[in-house]
């Protein structure tokens, strides 16, 4: 694989978006204003609650909470506000993956089986972290999801669950597609992934990522849902109808370590941009 195409794999790979927090780069000329007459429009229609910063440089051009983060008791959302990240915590899992390769203690282009043999029962010799992180692994495996046929995979339930027991439910799954052919998004991939972590680092992906990544970069106010200090947004389904409605957490977060539950604020994750994209946590070396 060229240099070039190896930058473009690191930039696809840590982009970010996630519905409550805006993280943009803008020109000078936006105005702030328009922005909230924008966004305030959306609150009005029940369109969006949430935080949003908009920032260039060291320059924070707008900051500003919409709507309630709990809304029974009129808590606001503000900067402050502490979010579930949902998948946006696969950026962070990508991040400390970049960073052990960037050390020497692991490589993208490992097969999976290095670090974890006979995690599926069809061969494995062709899965290689890379397709984890860009999800053409082709595993059947996935959790919490339905595969594009609509046929149901394995469920999480409300009981934690260890590594090792999570990977023995998928040790008699098969391949679905050939490595590297084919996109479809995975769970599980990035849950290997935090395996892999803990394995080479030797430390359990948790607390990897609040050393290695959100200590690193001055993330306070950043957790592993387990390890969270703060009472965070309440998560309301019902975007765009008249009513808001409590959605409820329907399993154990261990499940899907590595591939959400993390969870932030718009503060924090201005730093955690700013770190990723100036190579201050892996270098641009391929």
């Amino acid at each position: 694989m060229s240099h070039l195409k190896f930058q473009a794999m690191k930039t696809s790979l840590l982009k970010l978006t996630v519905l409550c927090t805006v993280l943009l780069c803008i020109g000078v000329s936006a105005k702030a204003q328009s922005i909230d007459e924008l966004l305030n429009g959306y609150y009005a229609h029940n369109r969006f609650i949430g935080s949003v910063m908009i920032k260039q440089g060291d320059k924070i051009l707008f900051q500003k909470g919409y709507g309630y983060a709990d809304i029974a008791n009129k808590v606001k959302n503000d900067e402050k506000t502490i979010f579930n990240l949902a998948s946006v915590s696969k950026t962070v899992t990508a991040v400390a993956i970049m960073k052990l390769h960037d050390e020497g203690k692991l490589n993208i282009y490992d097969r999976v089986d290095k670090y974890i043999p006979s995690f599926i029962s069809d061969s494995t010799d062709k899965i290689t972290i890379i397709n984890l992180l860009n999800h053409t692994s082709g595993m059947s495996a996935n959790i919490g999801r339905v595969d594009e046929e609509g046929k149901g995979l394995v469920i999480p339930t409300n009981e934690p669950i260890s590594m090792e027991n999570l990977v023995d439910k998928f040790r008699s799954s098969k391949l679905k597609d050939k490595p590297g052919q084919k996109f479809e998004y995975n769970n599980y991939g990035y849950t290997l992934l935090a395996y892999i972590v803990e394995k080479v680092s030797g430390m359990d992906f948790p607390t990897y990522q609040q050393k290695e990544i959100f200590g690193k970069i001055g993330m306070p106010n950043s957790y592993y849902k387990l390890n969270l200090k703060d009472k965070s947004a309440i998560g309301y389904s019902g975007i765009g109808s008249k009513n808001f409605v409590e959605a409820k957490n329907e399993f154990h977060p261990s499940w899907i370590i590595g591939a959400a539950y993390n969870y932030s604020n718009t503060v924090d994750l201005t730093k955690y941009i700013d770190d990723v994209f100036s190579g201050k946590l892996f270098s641009e070396k391929p």
